[in-house]
């Protein structure tokens, strides 16, 4: 005689531990976009402008050639100011990132590694 297959007991809502793993993960997106904010309104000094578009964010910088005197240098004051519109660049887009869910954009609209539980 062949041996029993033992039922298997079915949660009564099997969905709920995913609405909680979904719930946690939009107020950990919140706290993260709340935290990036922050630092970019210290960097720029006030609310950042969100009104920019996808296309006005992916454009690479442009870099301008500048004559090189003997007497042109670039004091710490501009290069600080410098690095903090960069950063303010950069959390823009991560908070865009974390915005959309982490998707990759255009090619797969995948999920990537970075917002996964096992990062968190």
């Amino acid at each position: 005689m062949l041996p029993r297959i033992p039922k298997i007991k079915l949660p009564t809502h099997p969905l709920e531990p995913l609405r909680e793993i979904v719930r946690g993960g939009r107020e950990r997106l919140e706290e993260a976009s709340n935290d990036i904010r922050s630092i970019a309104e210290e960097f720029h000094g006030g609310t950042p402008d969100m009104t920019s578009t996808a296309q006005d964010t992916e454009k690479a910088p442009k870099i301008e050639p500048q004559s090189l005197t003997v007497g042109s240098k670039v004091t710490t004051e501009e290069t600080i100011a410098y690095q903090k519109r960069e950063l303010g660049k950069e959390l823009l887009l991560l908070e865009k990132h974390l915005r959309e869910g982490c998707r990759i954009p255009p090619t797969t609209g995948e999920p990537c590694d970075c917002c996964s539980p096992k990062h968190t």
